[in-house]
């Protein structure tokens, strides 16, 4: 948990700061599956007043993250087997919906770029690896031509950057070598880009 940014956020995009540090937070296990949210020690750990933490939270909750309890609060989502087995499924659909626009809209040099940037993807650890996908899948997100599509594609990443960190592996050799091997990970995507690539050259 050391590598976590332990600075004082900046005010710029104030509550994308701090919806991004706390999906950060979830990942690495100290806001944990079911904690309740104190908005008070989150708010002095970042810096920030409770209206930013309280802000993002609400995003979180609509992206399915976070669950609000009325007079209770807001808890971290614990997922259940159901729930990631449908998380699965809806990714194999949407991320056929991104390869089209990849084959619509994408330049040849995109493509390769992006390719480019999933092979340099930080391999050193589990926390590392889900990291490090997530930011290429962000910026895959962010190229996207169809802005519903984009925003779809990011929420349903920001859950398996959650799901996959916290699934449970005996050490961290064998994280990793299930991290890479999993599903959740980038290849299926990258598969299809080359296709795509492939296509846009013949």
């Amino acid at each position: 948990m050391n590598d976590l940014p332990t600075g004082k956020l900046r005010p710029v995009s104030l509550s994308d700061s701090v919806r991004e540090e706390l999906i950060s937070l979830i990942v690495a296990g100290v806001l944990k599956p079911g904690q309740r949210l104190n908005e008070v020690h989150l708010a002095e750990r970042l810096g920030v007043s409770r209206g930013p933490v309280r802000e993002a939270a609400r995003e979180l909750e609509g992206q399915g993250l976070i669950v609000s309890r009325p007079r209770l609060g807001s808890f971290v989502a614990d997922f259940t087997a159901t729930e990631i087995v449908d998380l699965y499924e809806i990714k194999i659909w949407i991320e056929q919906a991104l390869v089209e626009d990849v084959v619509r809209y994408w330049p040849q040099a995109l493509r390769r770029s992006t390719l480019a940037e999933i092979d340099g993807i930080d391999r050193s650890g589990k926390l590392a690896f889900s990291r490090s996908v997530f930011d290429c899948r962000r910026r895959i997100a962010s190229h996207i031509h169809n802005r519903y599509l984009s925003e779809h594609v990011l929420s349903l990443y920001r859950k398996f950057y959650v799901v996959t960190a916290l699934i449970d592996v005996p050490d961290e050799d064998a994280a990793l070598t299930w991290a890479e091997r999993h599903p959740a990970t980038q290849y299926a995507v990258v598969e299809e880009l080359v296709k795509a690539a492939e296509l846009d050259a013949v």
